[in-house]
């Protein structure tokens, strides 16, 4: 994804010097502290090296007390104990750490998790039934439960008690439960409010971890660690702690089911944030969007080495299953947006179509949103339809929802992550009122922005540097990894990967010959070749090879140098503006020719929209021939003008949308070609 808004963040000078020196550090890092609001030594060490201080006393929570007490009571009486909870990481983390926790002591508990595709989001009627019928006198539920206002009801009917552990937002007034412990709750005193479904339900088992006087809270704190980030929460304060601290423990971990996932798809003891991110967290969701959460929490509660080595392999099996129906997806749905021409008619992306997965479309929907910069609801369409929204800053999707809930059959999620079930005679109403909620936001312009740590120079490109950034790691949400500009760099070899869907390349910056990857982009989207002088957000990252480690990029978003974009627009002016055309900026008809072939052929291929300022040089290198910017650009605007190619030009972009390869016609009807030539002294044709 372009973004239009490159902010590169400055830093006070003296600021940064006097960091620096307090921490003996390179001159990066106080930036990228500094941009974190961190501008003194004992802050940066706060952050750098959390400790206990941050570790909040779990009875700050509401209804904390109560709980901690009626789960004592059923441990003392035998009382069956039931963990309900939800089918992401988040919730399966949630119901395994718990359950290895409570198992210390009972022996009288099960777990219980709805099945995505016949009982949908948080809990119902039928699984309370369920769950009495074995029983159970006691229901906790963990990431979930929040707006289970009638399941509370029915559990209370029938003499369970329910404890409530959620981080979901309150919908106005709460569930009639036996305790409801919630860090947004609104009458909370607890300092802070961003923790994960797990990091409450850590929050559970440290309180009773002091009132029975136990030393357990942090035997699964691993796994407390990937709910965390799976389910992106800020990386800040207590969630930092309990990251950097999860992390930590991961490469040893005691837990045989999470040692054995990470043994398949990690190469690498050196687990980061990031590793959980795009690893370990898909193959556990994988259980949940595909099948059953119910086998992702028999890994991390089984004792039994060739149990949790089957389960494992089955996750992987299941995500590389799920990564096919994704991509399938994810083609129908831009086929959708291309063909409707939804990314420039619609500000919010909201589409559905029968037998698109339910399990899948929020994958899909986040892809989508990166791809076009855009919120995005993805539906699935049955007997009502399902549907996964994400959503960009400053759009929050769960207010929006809030504001639709005339039309909605249920709600819920986050500030950017939600999820809905509506009537499919309602879908249209319900796109069209998104949209206009979109569009009453102020400031929308905010999400065509990416956020840039600082520029770096040549010099600072080292594998020094690069670790010393490591610093700040755990990164995650409000703590994003660190993205940098670095300008007037030159393309050196353009490199597509096996798969064609990313591409490898190669920079030159003064002596230094440097390696990137510019993951989701193809060598078809790609509007620069070797010898283009360029501008590159990226993130740093290291690469190791023969026990040589060297600086690698990953870039997120390139564009022309400054200079030679100045220089593009220029002769764009002039073009349109001037009337005194000189002999050598007039298209003959073989380099209109030309110019139509490329367009064409790109057509063909599925392209649909160019870069107008670079399309000169990508046809001379492509379509080997001697073709100057002038020559390009009038050609692209008579082909326009004789409608055979039918496009349109808005600020840098050509966007094409349709061209009639057999439509006959003659250059001398071209108003435009006629006039470039007159006003330039020469007879087309001579």
């Amino acid at each position: 994804m372009a973004y239009t808004f490159w902010n590169v963040k400055t830093q006070d000078i003296n600021c940064v010097n006097t960091l620096s020196d307090a921490l003996n550090c390179n001159d990066i890092v106080s930036r990228l502290l500094i941009n974190r609001k961190i501008a003194t030594k004992e802050q940066a060490q706060h952050f750098l090296y959390p400790d206990n201080s941050v570790d909040y006393n779990p009875f700050l929570l509401g209804d904390m007390d109560k709980a901690v007490q009626r789960i004592e009571s059923a441990v003392i009486n035998g009382e069956k104990i039931c963990i309900y909870g939800d089918y992401d990481v988040d919730g399966i983390t949630s119901v395994s750490v718990l359950y290895l926790y409570l198992k210390n002591f009972t022996s009288n508990i099960e777990y219980y998790i709805p099945d995505r595709f016949t009982q949908g989001y948080g809990m119902n009627d039928d699984a309370v039934n369920q769950i009495a019928s074995r029983g159970c006198k006691l229901i906790i539920t963990v990431d979930t439960g929040i707006s289970a206002f009638g399941e509370a009801i029915t559990a209370k009917s029938l003499g369970i008690d329910m404890i409530i552990t959620d981080h979901h937002e309150c919908q106005g007034q709460m569930p009639h439960a036996y305790a409801i412990i919630n860090p947004k709750r609104t009458d909370n005193v607890y300092p802070f409010r961003y923790l994960a479904g797990v990091g409450v339900v850590y929050k559970l088992i440290s309180a009773l971890d002091i009132h029975m006087k136990t030393c357990l809270r942090d035997d699964n704190i691993d796994l407390v660690a990937i709910g965390t980030i799976a389910d992106i929460m800020p990386l800040l304060d207590e969630n930092r702690r309990i990251v950097k601290a999860g992390l930590e423990k991961m490469p040893s971990s005691p837990n045989i089911g999470l040692k054995m996932l990470i043994n398949m798809c990690l190469t690498s003891q050196n687990i980061t944030s990031g590793n959980v991110g795009f690893a370990i967290a898909p193959r556990i969701n994988a259980a949940g969007r595909m099948e059953n959460a119910q086998t992702a929490v028999r890994l991390f509660i089984t004792e039994s080495g060739s149990e949790a080595s089957r389960v494992a392999e089955h996750l992987c099996e299941l995500n590389a299953l799920r990564q096919q129906i994704e991509n399938k997806i994810y083609t129908e749905a831009i086929e959708i947006i291309e063909s409707h021409k939804l990314d420039s008619r619609c500000s919010v992306l909201v589409l559905w179509k029968e037998g698109w997965h339910n399990g899948v479309i929020g994958i899909v929907a986040s892809k989508l949103k990166d791809k076009y910069n855009k919120p995005v609801v993805l539906f699935s369409v049955d007997e009502n339809s399902k549907g996964s929204a994400r959503s960009i800053a400053p759009f929050n999707i769960f207010e929006a929802l809030s504001s639709l809930e005339d039309i909605l059959i249920q709600y819920g999620g986050h500030k950017y992550a939600a999820g809905a079930l509506i009537a499919n005679d309602k879908l249209y109403e319900f796109r069209d009122r998104l949209c206009r909620c979109f569009d009453s936001v102020e400031d929308n312009n905010a999400c065509n922005k990416i956020d840039i740590e600082c520029e770096l120079s040549e010099k600072m490109l080292t594998v020094k540097t690069v670790s010393e950034i490591s610093f700040l790691q755990p990164f995650g949400k409000l703590n994003e990894v660190p993205l940098f500009c670095i300008r007037n760099i030159k393309i050196a070899g353009v490199f597509p990967t096996s798969s064609n869907r990313h591409l490898r390349l190669k920079f030159n910056i003064g002596d230094k010959s440097i390696t990137g990857f510019y993951f989701g982009v193809n060598l078809l989207d790609f509007d620069y070749r070797e010898g283009d002088l360029v501008d590159i957000v990226c993130e740093l990252g290291e690469n190791e090879y023969r026990n040589i480690k060297s600086v690698q990029l990953v870039v997120r978003d390139l564009r022309l140098s400054e200079n030679q974009l100045e220089n593009y627009r220029s002769k764009r002016l002039f073009c349109d503006t001037s009337d005194e055309i000189l002999p050598s900026m007039l298209p003959s008809r073989s380099d209109i020719a030309v110019v139509y072939k490329y367009i064409s052929k790109r057509f063909s291929d599925g392209k649909r929209k160019f870069n107008i300022d670079n399309i000169a040089g990508i046809i001379c290198k492509d379509s080997l021939v001697k073709l100057n910017y002038e020559k390009v650009y009038f050609s692209v605007k008579i082909l326009s003008d004789l409608d055979i190619v039918v496009s349109d030009i808005d600020d840098n972009v050509l966007e094409v949308s349709k061209i009639y390869d057999e439509k006959k016609v003659s250059l001398y009807d071209s108003a435009l070609l006629m006039s470039v030539y007159e006003k330039a002294g020469v007879k087309f044709g001579n």
